[in-house]
């Protein structure tokens, strides 16, 4: 495929996932509040698809489907040391798990958090590497970001600097065994008046004009910070990590992976399974060879017998 096709392909994937996974997500957060899980199930249910529609028929994807109340199967997967329930889940058709995709959505307070997120990020991928399992991690973050007090007041906004994903780019880069086989940060850029989105914990406070007012001036106000608008904000390591590293070109290359371990996992599988039919094959005909020969010698002692008598 040519380079410009791809490239458009890729953008056009991208706005795709804002306009439903991220334009509903946030229809969620006003709904329920913005620490609900609800806000991300859009998401979740977006990467499902596509991961789905990637793969093919021979691989099955698992998520919370927030359309079907008969479809919200999110898999419990046993790492080495505890078990937990996984964002998206990929299995073959005989539901060996394969891999796993978390997802963390962060609107508020991302610089006092930021080190919980990934220690927890860390933990989760050593529990599921440690048993054989493929771990992905998606983290969308929009560019500017509300600061809430106890209260839900807002306090200030911050800025994302190269600083606060510094953790990220040097874990990426690093030849660290257990890191994560897919590590995206995504940046939104919100396009409200503000920079920022209205405050979520507010809005039910607001009667139902006001409300529809702040959910239309955020629709289709979100997008995906652009390759330009990176390298302008973020210095060159941490600009060439988020654009390598974008969620349509993460999750591609990290299926790309997922395949080809699974193939190579078959390939030994059948090998195994027909050495071990030329081993019976073989155990087989010796035992065969062995009956045969204490026949022969079993009639052999009968004539000698015969000619002395």
């Amino acid at each position: 495929m040519p380079k410009i096709n791809k490239i458009n392909k890729m953008n056009k994937m991208n706005k795709n996932f804002i306009k439903y996974a991220i334009d509903k997500s946030l229809q969620q957060v006003y709904k329920y509040g913005r620490r609900s899980p609800n806000r991300v199930k859009y998401i979740h249910y977006w990467i499902r698809n596509y991961v789905q529609n990637r793969l093919g028929n021979n691989y099955r994807c698992y998520s919370y489907n927030p359309l079907s109340v008969k479809d919200n199967k999110e898999i419990k997967v046993a790492g080495k040391f505890y078990s937990k329930n996984s964002d998206i889940t990929i299995c073959n058709n005989e539901e060996k798990i394969l891999g796993v995709i978390s997802v963390k959505f962060i609107l508020s307070n991302y610089k006092q958090n930021s080190n919980n997120y990934f220690e927890s990020m860390i933990g989760e991928c050593y529990n599921l590497k440690a048993n054989g399992i493929k771990y992905g991690h998606i983290m969308i973050c929009p560019l500017n970001i509300p600061y809430y007090d106890i209260n839900s007041k807002l306090k200030k906004i911050e800025t994302l600097k190269s600083n606060d994903i510094m953790k990220y780019t040097e874990l990426n880069n690093s030849n660290i065994v257990n890191k994560p086989d897919m590590l995206s940060f995504n940046i939104l850029d919100i396009k409200t008046d503000e920079g920022v989105i209205p405050n979520p914990d507010l809005f039910k406070k607001l009667n139902a004009q006001k409300q529809d007012n702040i959910l239309d001036n955020i629709k289709n106000k979100c997008e995906l910070l652009n390759d330009q608008k990176i390298n302008k904000t973020f210095d060159f390591t941490t600009s060439q990590y988020l654009v390598n590293n974008s969620i349509i070109k993460s999750l591609n290359n990290y299926m790309d992976t997922i395949e080809k371990d699974y193939t190579q996992y078959q390939s030994v599988n059948t090998n195994n399974n027909n050495n071990n039919n030329n081993i019976l094959d073989t155990r087989y005909n010796k035992r065969k060879k062995t009956s045969k020969n204490n026949i022969n010698h079993s009639l052999f002692e009968k004539l000698i017998k015969k000619i002395k008598k």
